[in-house]
Order: C-alpha cells, then sequence, then structure tokens
C-alpha cells in the first residue's frame, strides 16, 4: 500500500496554516488557563511542600537511587528521577508559588500540542489533520487531572520527551546524510532514556517504532527482510528499556510491585470493563474525577463483563477494518494498542484504584488524530459545512466540559467533594476530605470522613495519621 501522499491541493496554503495552529494553540492555552489560580493539591503536600528532597540540588543524584515517595513512604513503585529533577528545578524558580507551578505545567501541555503537530503531520501527510489533531487534544478534557494538578505534570513531561524521541527518530529516518542521520538518532536514544526516567509509560517506545517500521516499510521489503529490518530500528530502544529496568530494580530492591490482594481472576476479568471505562472517557468525557473505585469483577454478568466485552470487541473490529484500508489508521491502531499495555498492567497490582483519566494523556493523542483523520474524509476534503460543523460541536463540547471540570481542582476540598460524590465508597477520598477539614481547623467535622476511611481501608497507614493529627489537635484546641 502506498504511502501518503506529501501534499492536499484542498488545504489553505500559508500563512493560513500557521494561523489555524496559532488559533488552536491560544484556545488550549485560554482553556486551561483558569487553572493557574489554583491551590496545591493532593500529592502536592507530599510530594512539593513538605518534601525536603527537592529543596536542594545536592540531592539530585539519590533522586536516581531512590523512589518518588522515598521522603515520607516505604511503599515503592515509581521510580521517576527526571519528574524528580522538574519538581527541583520548578522549586528553585518559583518557591512555593503555585501560580508559577500550574502555569509551568501548562506550559508543557503547550508544548505537547506544538510536538504533537509535528508528528502527526509526519505520520499523516496532511496539515489539516494535524491541525484538527492538534486543536482536539488540546482542548481535551480528559486532561484536566494531568493540566490542572501540579504533581500530575508526569504524563506531559512524559508525553514531551516522548513526542521528541519520536520525532528526532523520523529525522533521522529520513535525513541522506549519515552523519546528520547519526545527530538524530543520538538525540532520539536520549529523549527515549529521559521520557522512560520521567514516567515509566514510555517503555513502549521500542514497540511504537518496531510497529511503524513494520507498517511503513520500503516497497519490496517483505518477509524476514522486513521482520530483520524493523528489529534494527527497534534494537536501541529496547536496549535503553532494558537498562531502565536494571537501574528500576536496583534502586526499588524489586522487579515488579507485588501483585493486588484482590485476586488475579478478578482484575483480569475486568479488563474488558476497564477498556470500556477508558474507550468512553476518551470519546465522552464527563463527570471526571481523580478518584475512582476499584475496578473488579469476582462475578461476571451482563453489565460487567459481557456488554463491556462487546463493546470492546466492536471497537477492535473497526479498527482492524480501518487499517486494512490505510496504512495511516494501521499505525495509529497499533500504537492504542500499544498504550494500552501500561494501562492494564496498573491493574495487576493496585488494590485501592486501577483506573485514572491522567493515564490516557498519551493514548488521548491516537484517538484525537483518528478523530480529526475521520474529519478529513474525502467528503470533507474542502472544508464544507458538515466537516465544520462536526469540528464546532467536538471543539466546543471539549471545551465546555473542561471549564466545567476544571473547577474541581482549585483545592483539596473542593477535590475531595467531587471524589466523595463520584466514587461513594472510595477509601482514599474520605480521607483527603478529613485532611482538607483538618487543615481548615474544622476537626469536628473532619472525623467522619476519616473514619469512613478506615472503614473502607482499615491498615491505611496515612488515614491513622490523620487520625492521630487531629486528636493532637483537639488537644491543642483552646475550646478544650
Amino acid at each position: 500500500m502506498p504511502r501518503p501522499t506529501t501534499s492536499d491541493s484542498s488545504l489553505p496554503q500559508p500563512p493560513f496554516r500557521r494561523l489555524y495552529l496559532g488559533v488552536a494553540l491560544l484556545f488550549s492555552v485560554a482553556v486551561y488557563l483558569p487553572a493557574a489560580f489554583f491551590e496545591f493539591a493532593y500529592d502536592d503536600f507530599g510530594q512539593i511542600l513538605y518534601n525536603p528532597q527537592i529543596k536542594s540540588w545536592t540531592l539530585a543524584l539519590t533522586y536516581f537511587r531512590s523512589h518518588v515517595w522515598a521522603q515520607s513512604s516505604n511503599i515503592a513503585l515509581y521510580y521517576r528521577p527526571v519528574f524528580m529533577l522538574w519538581l527541583t528545578a520548578n522549586y528553585k524558580l518559583f518557591g512555593l508559588n503555585p501560580l508559577y507551578w500550574h502555569l509551568a505545567v501548562i506550559g508543557l501541555h503547550l508544548l505537547c500540542c506544538i510536538l504533537l503537530y509535528f508528528f502527526i503531520l509526519r505520520v499523516t501527510r496532511n496539515q489539516w489533520v494535524a491541525v484538527v489533531a492538534v486543536f482536539l487534544f488540546g482542548l481535551h478534557p480528559v486532561h484536566v487531572e494531568s493540566v490542572a494538578w501540579i504533581s500530575g505534570a508526569t504524563d506531559p513531561l512524559m508525553c514531551v520527551l516522548f513526542l521528541g524521541c519520536l520525532l528526532c527518530y523520523l529525522k533521522q529516518r529520513d535525513s541522506p546524510q549519515q552523519l546528520k542521520a547519526n545527530g538524530w538518532q543520538a538525540a532520539s536514544l536520549v529523549l527515549a532514556a529521559l521520557a522512560v526516567l520521567a514516567k515509566e509509560t514510555a517503555l513502549i517506545a521500542p514497540a511504537l517504532i518496531f510497529s511503524y517500521e513494520w507498517i511503513f516499510h520500503q516497497r519490496g521489503v517483505f518477509g524476514k527482510s522486513r521482520l530483520w529490518s524493523s528489529l534494527r530500528a527497534a534494537t536501541p530502544y529496547f536496549a535503553i528499556s532494558a537498562l531502565f529496568l536494571v537501574a528500576r530494580t536496583l534502586a526499588l530492591k524489586s522487579a515488579t510491585p507485588a501483585l493486588t490482594k484482590v485476586g488475579l481472576r478478578s482484575v483480569l476479568m475486568a479488563w474488558p470493563q476497564a477498556l470500556a471505562f477508558y474507550g468512553a472517557h476518551v470519546l465522552f468525557p464527563v463527570r471526571l474525577s481523580v478518584f475512582y473505585n476499584l475496578m473488579t469483577v469476582a462475578h461476571p454478568g451482563w453489565w460487567n463483563f459481557i456488554f463491556p466485552g462487546v463493546a470492546v470487541l466492536a471497537g477492535g473490529a473497526v479498527l482492524c477494518y480501518a487499517s486494512w484500508r490505510s496504512q495511516v489508521w494501521a499505525f495509529l491502531s497499533a500504537c492504542w494498542a500499544i498504550m494500552l499495555v501500561p494501562i492494564l498492567n496498573v491493574t495487576l497490582w493496585n488494590t485501592v484504584e486501577n483506573v485514572h483519566d491522567r493515564y490516557l494523556y498519551l493514548p488521548s493523542i491516537v484517538v484525537c488524530a483518528m478523530l480529526a483523520s475521520l474529519l478529513s474524509c474525502r467528503t470533507y476534503r474542502r472544508y464544507t459545512p458538515m466537516a465544520v460543523a462536526a469540528l464546532s460541536a467536538i471543539a466546543i463540547g471539549y471545551g465546555v466540559v473542561t471549564l466545567l471540570e476544571l473547577p474541581y481542582w482549585r483545592n483539596d476540598y473542593v477535590l475531595a467533594q467531587r471524589g466523595v460524590v463520584v466514587s461513594p465508597g472510595h477509601p482514599i477520598a474520605p480521607q483527603l476530605m478529613g485532611n482538607a477539614l483538618i487543615r481548615q481547623q474544622r476537626i469536628s467535622e473532619a472525623v467522619p470522613y476519616l473514619l469512613d476511611a478506615l472503614k473502607a481501608q482499615p491498615e491505611n497507614v496515612d488515614s491513622l495519621s490523620s487520625r492521630s493529627e487531629e486528636h493532637t489537635s483537639e488537644l491543642q484546641s483552646p475550646c478544650n
């Protein structure tokens, strides 16, 4: 099948292309800018305000020998030294003023949008698709958790480095001069290493590069030659992933986290429901929260297994058909499948909550590119009213929902309220509410929430610590 064409006569000519991209970026910033005036929330207290690890550059080397929560917990799950370096740099630049921390995260999101434009343009060879993909990605409500929450910057930070890695790889692939090609290759490998040190999700880089080489193979290259060519391109990235896993194992003293206590069978049976959850949230993102109840299936039935399974199979069938018709769609479908692997892997070890909207930050790139490609079908090539109406409806819908969901992140108290409403019975949401009330000296109001948290998770050390703080505050209160 031929590669996508490099030109499209129906596309607007410069400077209108740059104008449309600028408008897309402007709308993205405008929608997320209110988050700049939010307070620190949730993990920001432990990772930023009360974290001595990020207060001095002299501790920077320790980031590569320990885990993210080394300052307060023995539970070693996340090895992200580049993210720790990002926190330290922000602290040195901005101190503890949340305004600038939030602006830095919004800046990361904007940079992701710019890199996304060049990546989609290179893959699809279609300016219209690239601009529309940026427009949808920039406004997408599922990014609220990653952009409005300072500690959620792991995903935008990783995404910037990851897209940079892929773009440098593509530049290396297209470079006619060996010297320049080697330079682009080195830059790509460095960015791949930084990306995986920012967040583990970047481990999928070798699989994506293998898929690109396999799908967009050179004409006349088949069979073993095609396989070895694809493996040869991905091998340096496999090496980086392997080195990362070794470093992570040495730092965390464990190769993998312990399996979930709720039972492996119950988690695996919940995969169709989890996939349906992510599919729904990336297409119709409403009623979002940082807290969702643990997704397991002890007894499969129509609503928790069969219907989600049918929906996932139907979606897979549509993507298979589209992949058969188009190389671009084949690559996007492969990306979507590969990006789901880390998401599903989380369900194997987490015993409190195993789905989060922030996990969709990188995969949503693929969905936005797919939606943009649908809007650029032959029927819509010349900006017909139907195409403009469809794009406007989606963009306005995403923008409005983002503006509605964004305020829930303005502080701990409001965030906890949202979690309690969306996910009743969740063990962390009432704990967060109790902590927020304690900081406001509303001790008597905090007690029921902390008791609910302990009831849902009796072994939760954080809730027990909060109860101790609450008792200490009561003893020190002049009212007693």
